[in-house]
């Protein structure tokens, strides 16, 4: 990475951003991710108290949070990937720190709604999470609900949406109390979710017959968990409740049939274009037939996505992606560029020296505040 791309001086901030925005405004955005020299040797020296344990052995950078340092004339970044990454978790970050509770509810449902996204292809057919209430409200009954049911001709999958990601100590502990404690409200919570409705829906005479053939459960979460099976969870690391649940609501199916999936492999798996029928109950299976034999069996469900699809092309033949389906809204964009645009020509024929003025001035508030 070339010194001259890793700097952004003042004047260009100026130029792009202000009078549209307020100098405030710029200097608040950027603190989010940015932060002086002693700001910045603060937070890095600061001890968190997760790290305090011993069973931390891996964990982030903390520079993901504060990519930006704020120099004088100009501000710097040492690492152009880290600042990519950063600044596309900073909002998420951000808005998490502010309203943990509030925040995590509507990005939940963001997440979902994505899961949704990937799950529209030709070759899926599934009931969204109101269509499986509206069986339970014609069968009187009342209880949890998957997000998606996806129906095919020789079995279903039950699929739950869980827009979390795992805590330092959930990645390297060997205590599976711990990983227990912090897997309890998101995929033990999904597992429950999907047994309790594959229950129900045996009860509610719905007249979905995929639902009498071969039976999977999919969690799809927003970061990698480093756990695939639901058979270990249900051994290994949670078995008291997984018991509880059996005694509560039998085995609606086997829990070898659960999968955990990070929403980067969901991505990669949905997002080839390549069709087969019944694609995701076919792609489960798969996962199942390869776990069975110790000399098949995967660690990640990357693995098992690049077995399936070598399975299913040609060796001649170029894997061919679905176009962009993500939530993509281009009015952002565009309202940005309109700024820019707007921005520079308010600045254009104005002399050097007011420019630099508000440039100067931009830099004395991310010092002060």
């Amino acid at each position: 990475m070339r010194a001259e791309n890793r700097r952004l001086n003042y004047i260009q901030i100026v130029k792009h951003l202000h009078p549209y925005y307020s100098l405030e405004t710029i200097a608040k955005s950027i603190r989010i991710i940015a932060g002086t020299p002693t700001q910045l040797q603060d937070f890095l020296s600061n001890t968190f108290p997760r790290e305090v344990t011993d069973t931390v052995t891996i964990a982030e950078t903390r520079l993901l949070h504060k990519p930006i340092l704020i120099t004088e004339g100009y501000l710097y970044c040492a690492d152009v990937t880290l600042l990519g990454r950063g600044i596309a978790e900073a909002a998420l970050n951000h808005f998490v720190r502010k309203n943990t509770s509030g925040f995590r509810k509507r990005f939940g449902l963001a997440f979902e709604h994505y899961v949704n996204v990937c799950l529209s292809r030709p070759d899926i057919s599934y009931f969204r999470e109101t269509d499986v209430e509206a069986i339970y409200k014609v069968a009187g009954i009342s209880g949890k609900v998957t997000d998606f049911l996806v129906t095919g001709d020789d079995g279903c999958v039950f699929v739950e949406a869980k827009g979390v990601v795992p805590r330092a100590e959930t990645l390297c502990t060997a205590n599976p109390y711990l990983i227990k404690r912090q897997l309890k409200d998101s995929i033990i919570k999904g597992i429950k979710q999907i047994v309790e409705c594959a229950f129900l829906l045996d009860g509610a005479s719905s007249q979905i017959s995929a639902l009498e053939k071969e039976r999977f459960g999919l969690i799809v979460t927003q970061g990698e968990f480093l756990l695939k099976r639901g058979i270990d969870i249900a051994q290994d690391i949670a078995p008291n409740e997984i018991k509880s649940l059996t005694v509560k609501f039998g085995e609606p199916f086997p829990y070898n049939n659960i999968f955990v999936c990070s929403i980067q492999d969901f991505e990669s798996l949905t997002g080839i274009a390549k069709q087969h029928s019944d694609f995701l109950i076919a792609f489960l299976r798969h996962c199942c037939r390869e776990d069975a034999n110790p000399a098949t069996m995967k660690m990640t469900m990357a693995q098992h996505i690049e077995t399936f699809f070598k399975d299913l092309i040609p060796a001649d033949e170029e894997y061919t992606r679905l176009e962009s389906r993500g939530l993509k809204d281009n009015r952002l964009f565009d309202k940005t560029m309109d700024v820019i645009t707007d921005c520079q020509a308010h600045w254009k024929g104005k002399l050097v020296s007011i420019t630099y003025d508000k440039s100067i001035e931009l830099q004395r508030i991310l010092k002060v505040s």
